[in-house]
């Protein structure tokens, strides 16, 4: 989403149905849907800077 505008305009419209197509645990879905950038990091590993400053965008604009 932090470099794919398409896909990040399903995410909005469609939260966690924008994820269908990805092989993710429901754990990891909500991570995204929620913007858990801990459990993200804890459990798959660091985000680029451009991921992290996406999510933390999505996060203080409290759009999900």
């Amino acid at each position: 989403a932090a470099s794919d505008d398409l896909f990040r305009h399903k995410l909005m419209e469609q939260g966690a149905d924008a994820l269908d197509h990805f092989e993710l645990s429901r754990p990891e879905k909500l991570a995204v849907i929620t913007g858990d950038i801990h459990w993200i990091e804890d459990e798959i590993g660091p985000l680029t800077p451009n991921q992290r400053q996406w999510l933390e965008g999505r996060l203080e604009a409290e759009v999900w």
